[in-house]
Parts: structure tokens; sequence; C-alpha cells
């Protein structure tokens, strides 16, 4: 079975490959920072960009973060970085495919990588990260491949 995406633009893509794991899986004791979350999207870009050798540079669905209420006097030090706030739950990094390359004729496909973080393990894709999927401009995020 397939998962299939139609962008708004009108270009059919396919999920070929996903990744997932727990946002704060490594996270041993104390709450996430806007310092720590800012370093947990750096690494999940990092490894979109390893596990496909391809891309260096992954399509990044911005995630929400949401604040965790804490009283400023109770963190560690007054500086923006360590203010509490999580991301959520669960890193997704998505390689999708178009049977249509996006510059070259030549190619037979188009891919691009994306990562994108929601609250639960996929499938589905939230509803929310698919609408920022469909408005994508497919050809400023895909390169052209061919096997």
């Amino acid at each position: 079975m397939s998962y299939e995406i139609c962008l708004d633009s009108g270009t059919e893509i396919t999920l070929v490959t996903l990744l997932q794991y727990r946002t704060y899986g490594g996270l041993l004791e104390g709450l996430p920072t806007h310092g720590v979350n800012r370093d947990l999207i750096a690494g999940a870009m990092s490894i979109a960009r390893s596990s496909y050798f391809r891309f260096k540079n992954p399509h990044l669905i911005p995630p929400i973060e949401t604040p965790i209420n804490v009283p400023k006097e109770k963190w560690i030090l007054d500086d923006e970085d360590w203010r509490p706030a999580k991301l959520p739950a669960i890193v997704c990094v998505g390689k999708f495919k178009s049977y249509q390359p996006v510059r070259d004729p030549n190619e037979s496909y188009s891919i691009a990588v994306i990562v994108w973080f929601q609250a639960e393990f996929a499938m589905p894709i939230d509803p929310a990260v698919l609408d920022q999927i469909r408005g994508l401009n497919w050809k400023t995020v895909a390169i052209d491949a061919t096997d």
C-alpha cells in the first residue's frame, strides 16, 4: 500500500520511506528547553542529511514549540535558551518521490526529504503537517534523479 499526497500545485508525491523516533528519547532528566529543542531540530536535520546522502538540504516543516509553565526564577539560567518548552513527541523524516522530474527532463523522477514533528507515530501524518506538505513548492524542495 502506498501513501500518496496531491500537492496544491497538482504534483502527486508518494511517501517512499519514513524514519521516526521519539523527540526526547535521549533526555534523561529535567525539562526540555528552547536551547535543547533548537539542538534537537538541528539533530533531526543532520539525521535526514546522513540518512539520505543526496540531500544536503532536507526541508523542515517548522515544529510548534509549546511553552512549559515554569516561573522564570526557577529556570536554570535567566536566558531565553533556558526557557522551558516542548516540541511534539515524534520526529519524522520522510523521503517523498514524484514520478516527474522538476528540472531535467532526462531524469526519471524527483525526490525530496522532509522533516517534521508530530504528537504520535505516523501513520497518518498529522493533518496540520499534511496541509503544510501540500502547500510546498515541489520545484524548490526536490531534486531530480534516475536509478
